[in-house]
């Protein structure tokens, strides 16, 4: 019988993926930036390119929201 004990241990998931990359594309960004593996820059594009979908979600919001304020008023506060 086996007991599994839980001490305030957080999981998070990363999962091992095989995918084909441009090995010169690796170089090259190897050689411009500081970052120096393979894992660093996939999850670094990753990042980006999430960061990139995000601003485009809000851009589309543009003219949709309706706020009313008074933006003097608010930088009087600070």
């Amino acid at each position: 019988m086996y007991k599994i004990v839980y001490s305030g241990v957080y999981l998070f998931m990363m999962n091992r993926t095989n995918i084909e990359i441009d090995e010169n594309l690796i170089a090259e960004i190897q050689s411009r930036s500081t970052l120096k593996t393979k894992k660093e820059i996939v999850n670094q594009a990753l990042k980006e390119l999430l960061n990139q979908l995000k601003r485009k979600e809000l851009r589309s919001l543009a003219g949709k929201i309706n706020w009313e304020g008074d933006l003097d008023s608010m930088r009087e506060l600070k």
